[in-house]
């Protein structure tokens, strides 16, 4: 282990006072490197020709790899003989087990979960039924999706070329104040309780939120569970019926991917809203349906905590839970790019379609 020694000089100024000078010594011997030679290994000064010998040899202080050959570039920190404890590799590599390993980058994605693959595409790149991405049509192949995010880890997300239409009826138009209660919808809205508290999130954090499988996952556990109650129908605020359309959506041409699909977190929504009309142009090559805008908006899986009127918005009304949307809104024509929205203060009972853009990963 090296060191360096710190003289300090004290300089006296115009008005008589003392400051102090640190200057980093280059003398091997005050820092340390007192040997001509080391029989069994040492670390040689940086600025002259001593050394710091090693109690044992250089292998057992772990200095063990030259760093050369085909994905190295070279040594990390001091050498001892020519050996480093770890090495730097050429892009395309990486250090793993004492070595510069070839990072093995899969030829495809595999639908429906994360491989890593996603790193070689590109936003806005189509996504085929084979895993692969391309930056245009490719001739036998199948185009299901448009790339619209790939995490730093190389996970990628993909919405569908359909809008997907959900009617959601007045039974399913009720929202949780959890307050307790016995009629049908409080019973309902305690199974959905302990997910609502654990899951919400402010606006920020929406924003951040990029899990789509897995609020989609949990979304359709409460919906087995409400199911599974006996009160199969009554989903507070209709979340539940929707994250079950978006996992039971599959295109036409790739049927075989039903049951892979998830409804966007509020983060992929913001980033499609962002890119939208690029997304449109190349929808259109693929013969895909557009993103509707005014009057539209589409639906995120995730949940906003309780809101009151004083807060900041976007917002309507002063909702118990709710559920964030991205999209155009009816109103004045104004744009929303992530808000909250709960169906019985904007549609108060009234039955209704409404619209989803399913995401696939890979």
């Amino acid at each position: 282990m090296s060191s360096v020694l710190f003289v300090a000089s004290f300089v006296f100024d115009e008005m008589g006072e003392v400051s102090a000078q640190c200057v980093a010594t280059t003398d091997c011997a005050s820092l340390g490197y007192t040997e001509a030679s080391c029989p069994n290994g040492g670390i040689k000064c940086p600025f002259g020709n001593t050394y710091i010998c090693l109690s044992g040899s250089c292998a057992e202080s772990g200095f063990t790899y030259d760093c050369a050959g085909i994905g190295y570039i070279e040594g990390i920190g001091q050498s001892c003989h020519g050996k480093y404890t770890s090495c730097s590799c050429s892009s395309g590599y990486e250090w793993k087990s004492g070595k510069c390993e070839k990072v093995n980058t899969p030829s495809n994605g595999t639908l429906g979960t994360c491989t890593g693959y996603a790193k070689n595409c590109s936003i806005g790149d189509i996504l085929n039924s084979d895993g692969t991405c391309s930056s245009d049509k490719v001739s036998g192949k199948t185009p299901i999706g448009i790339v619209v995010y790939i995490s730093p880890d190389g996970c990628g997300q993909a919405i569908a070329l359909d809008n997907v239409y959900k009617s959601v009826s007045s039974s399913q138009v009720r929202s949780c104040n959890f307050e307790g209660g016995s009629s049908i919808s409080d019973r309902v809205c305690q199974i959905f309780k302990d997910y609502y508290f654990s899951a919400n999130k402010n606006h920020d954090e929406a924003l951040n939120d990029f899990d789509s499988c897995g609020n989609t996952q949990k979304l359709n556990e409460i919906n087995n569970k409400i199911d599974a109650s006996g009160h199969q129908g009554y989903y507070p605020d209709g979340y539940f019926s929707i994250a079950r359309a978006a996992s039971q959506y599959a295109p036409s041409n790739a049927q075989n991917t039903k049951g892979k699909w998830c409804l966007p977190a509020a983060g992929i929504g913001r980033e499609i809203y962002k890119n939208y009309e690029k997304f449109n142009n190349i929808i259109k090559k693929v013969n895909g349906q557009l993103f509707y805008k005014s009057p539209s908006f589409y639906f995120s899986s995730t949940l906003g905590k309780k809101i009151k009127n004083e807060d900041t918005a976007p917002a309507i009304g002063n909702p118990s839970s709710n559920i964030y949307h991205w999209g155009w809104l009816h109103d004045a024509g104004v744009l929303y790019p992530l808000g909250y929205f709960r169906y019985d203060d904007y549609y108060l009972g009234l039955d209704r379609s409404i619209l989803i853009r399913p995401v696939i990963e890979f």
